[in-house]
């Protein structure tokens, strides 16, 4: 697909908080690359844009901001494609694109993730690596299977890579309900994001049979990844706690914070 001046594609990552680095953008460039962040980078041919978190104590959820919300942040282009900062982009922006979103109608594109089967089993991986409190997991699963059971047997999606027309309003009311959702519950996205798009007319969203790991379009993770030590922080949970957490449900019958 070929560079269209009047529907400017642009290609962004975020990264708020060190402990990151920059893949590195490739020889064939037919959209900007813009990296949001408040850190100093080697930019790594990608040009750097300064933020101010949205929230300086969470750089989790600051960092869900202009990921989930591009329209307040690139309103001049009409296509974007975030690309997460551990995810190598190995082809050229519009043909990514055209896999993700192949009609002109749809105005949000990604992929499933490729080894979870259900949303129930990424709630249990989330909770297994302690990413999120297990208050905040039991509060979201129960809303979810109280109010929309059907999706937790679904396979979810993967929050890597996502290509929208951000500037829709379908996908801004969209994305606008998703980021309320993630400072509302969890700040891991990919726990959100299928209800979100649920209430999203099928015709307006595509999800591409794409191997999140590796595709003809992309790597993930970039290769010598990491997951930086304070990712965790005030998450990881003491070794003893899901004893006690067991024995607690078992013994008083109530549940373990």
């Amino acid at each position: 697909m070929e560079h269209d001046p009047s529907d400017p594609l642009v290609v962004y990552t975020v990264i708020i908080g060190d402990g990151y680095r920059l893949p590195p953008v490739r020889s064939v460039q037919d959209a900007p690359h813009l990296c949001f962040t408040d850190q100093r980078l080697d930019p790594n041919g990608w040009e750097l844009v300064p933020i101010t978190p949205i929230l300086p104590a969470d750089p989790a959820r600051s960092s869900r901001d202009p990921k989930v919300r591009p329209h307040r942040f690139l309103p001049q282009y009409s296509r974007s494609l975030f690309i997460d900062p551990t995810v190598d982009l190995l082809a050229p922006a519009q043909a990514l694109w055209a896999a993700l979103v192949p009609a002109p109608d749809q105005v949000f594109g990604c992929m499933h993730h490729s080894f979870r089967t259900s949303l129930a089993d990424e709630f249990d991986e989330v909770d297994r690596a302690s990413m999120e409190h297990a208050r905040i997991l039991r509060e979201l699963r129960n809303m979810l299977q109280d109010r929309h059971p059907d999706l937790l047997a679904q396979p979810p999606y993967w929050g890597g890579v996502i290509a929208r027309r951000h500037n829709h309003p379908a996908c801004i009311d969209a994305m606008e309900a998703w980021f309320a959702h993630i400072l509302r519950y969890a700040r891991r996205d990919q726990l959100t994001l299928p209800l979100i798009l649920s209430q999203m007319p099928a015709a307006r969203r595509h999800i591409a049979a794409l191997d999140n790991i590796r595709s003809p379009f992309h790597q993930w993770p970039i290769d010598g990844y990491t997951r930086p030590a304070r990712y965790l922080d005030g998450y990881r949970r003491n070794p003893h706690y899901r004893k006690l957490r067991r024995l607690l449900q078992r013994t008083l019958g109530i549940p373990a914070y």
